[in-house]
């Protein structure tokens, strides 16, 4: 038979292509989003139509509507999270009790460094080191030596030639004799001169710019012996010299020489001159400003 013409009483809800298991709940939203309502364009109320009669045989599929169900929504900061906060970091209390003690072993290491040494124990180290090397002159030798200045290396010259009336100058290499036309080789500034009056012929010779120092016929010529030597004089008669005498010149400039003389022109030599050696400490001493 046919089915009987049917006039809906309200809006139907479309049945789902697929009907739910019985008992199964409806399944959440995603977390975080609420499912919009349903769609209501009039205030009418929503209802189910009757259905209409079924031939024989025929069963009405029930349809379930699954139920809205409000999805848990939880706020930041509260509960747990995936973020877990750094652990603190563990003290090393060793190492810091280390960097201390280093740091107050740098500062007394400082402090005794600066502290003067003590005279007593320093006297008696060397007493005791006095007596192992067999006497304490040795070792203030080797201290003293070690605190005083290089000394300069001497530069020997022979043969010199020293024409009457003309000057040595200690610092010129080679030394070569100069005469003074202005004030004479005596008021010059030569370190060592032979002089000879023409008119009473009297020969001597002498410093202008030092002293001079002969040495005994025991003594022989060196840099030490001029340094201790004080029998300082600004001339010497040529009479006084020998062959082979020596002379120590202490020149201002610093120079110190020892003069070996050697002897004199002949009678019959037409120029007057003597014939010097001559070894030379150049920079010796301080310059003398006098």
């Amino acid at each position: 038979p046919a089915s009987p013409h049917y006039t809906p009483t309200g809006y139907a809800v479309a049945s789902a292509p697929t009907q739910a298991g019985p008992g199964t709940p409806g399944t959440p939203g995603a977390p975080g989003s609420v499912p919009p309502g349903p769609w209501q364009p009039h205030a009418y109320q929503q209802g189910h139509p009757t259905p209409p009669p079924q031939p024989s045989g025929f069963q009405q599929p029930g349809f379930q509507q699954s139920g809205f169900q409000q999805p848990g929504f939880q706020q930041p900061g509260w509960g747990s999270s995936g973020f877990q906060p750094a652990a603190p970091r563990r003290k090393r209390p060793g190492l810091v009790v280390g960097a201390s003690i280093f740091g107050a072993l740098v500062v007394l290491g400082v402090i005794g460094s600066l502290l003067p040494d003590d005279p007593d124990s320093s006297g008696k180290g060397d007493r005791a080191t006095s007596s192992a090397n067999g006497g304490s002159s040795g070792s203030g030798s080797a201290d003293k030596a070690r605190g005083k200045p290089v000394d300069p290396r001497p530069v020997s010259y022979r043969g010199i030639d020293v024409t009457a009336n003309y000057a040595l100058k200690l610092a010129d290499h080679p030394p070569r004799p100069v005469d003074d036309e202005e004030s004479g080789v005596s008021y010059g500034k030569g370190d060592f001169y032979f002089y000879r009056d023409e008119l009473f012929g009297d020969e001597r010779v002498g410093s202008a710019n030092g002293k001079l120092v002969v040495l005994k016929n025991s003594q022989k010529g060196s840099l030490e012996v001029c340094r201790q030597e004080t029998r300082f004089t600004e001339k010497i008669e040529l009479e006084q010299l020998t062959s082979g005498s020596q002379i120590c010149v202490l020149s201002k400039a610093g120079h110190i020489a020892v003069v070996t003389y050697r002897g004199k022109s002949g009678a019959d030599d037409p120029s007057r001159y003597i014939t010097i050696d001559l070894t030379v400490w150049r920079n010796a001493e301080e310059a003398r400003m006098d």
